[in-house]
């Protein structure tokens, strides 16, 4: 079950991104986002969540890619750390 799940990176105790998904959505918060606008997605019964970030570039995939979306960064993009809060299980691979 991904509902309460929450993934959110800092750099240098400055939020990179955060990733929550709640009530059957999956919503992204960089830290330009001044709040006009949510982006968000309706996730329904999910049962996947994969990120991927690269120096900036965050992609999120849900049920297997058929929920999507990139969002670009230009603030924090090289996060030193990561926490993730999920009731499902989770594997975790770092390219460093």
């Amino acid at each position: 079950m991904l509902d309460g799940t929450r993934i959110t990176a800092t750099e240098a105790g400055q939020l990179s991104f955060s990733i929550v998904v709640e009530d059957q959505s999956v919503s992204v918060q960089l830290p330009q986002d001044d709040g006009s606008i949510r982006y968000a997605a309706a996730v329904a019964d999910a049962a996947d969540l994969r990120v991927i970030h690269d120096k900036g570039i965050l992609e999120i995939f849900a049920d297997g890619g058929a929920v999507c979306g990139t969002r670009r960064n230009y603030l924090n993009i090289r996060p030193d750390k990561l926490v993730i809060l999920s009731k499902a299980h989770m594997s975790i691979f770092s390219g460093e």
